[in-house]
């Protein structure tokens, strides 16, 4: 009979590690896992990693003034465009895009 008791309390043991979460638990043990996580990041990210929209005009640094010479015979100086908005669309040799672009 001993025998017998001791089964049932190793199985018994055996169940209580193989019993499932409900899905809520589990829920929010994740999202508990975030929030820490995004707290941890918010302390420890680089500056730069908040940064965004555009700089300051005091922080700017002018754009060289050079020109170029356009399609139509004339040039293009960067000191014609100054306070406008101007896209310089750099690209290399190396890159399968921009090779495709150019």
């Amino acid at each position: 009979m001993d025998n017998t008791f001791e089964n049932r309390t190793d199985a018994s043991e055996k169940n209580i590690g193989n019993e499932k979460k409900p899905l809520r638990r589990r829920l929010l043990n994740f999202l508990a896992y975030v929030a820490v996580f995004a707290a941890v990041l918010f302390f420890v990210a680089p500056e730069s990693w908040w940064q965004f929209g555009v700089s300051p005009v005091s922080e700017r640094k002018a754009a060289a003034d050079f020109s170029l010479d356009n399609i139509e015979g004339g040039t293009w100086t960067f000191a014609e465009h100054r306070g406008k908005v101007v896209v310089v669309n750099y690209w290399a040799t190396w890159c399968p895009p921009c090779r495709i672009e150019t």
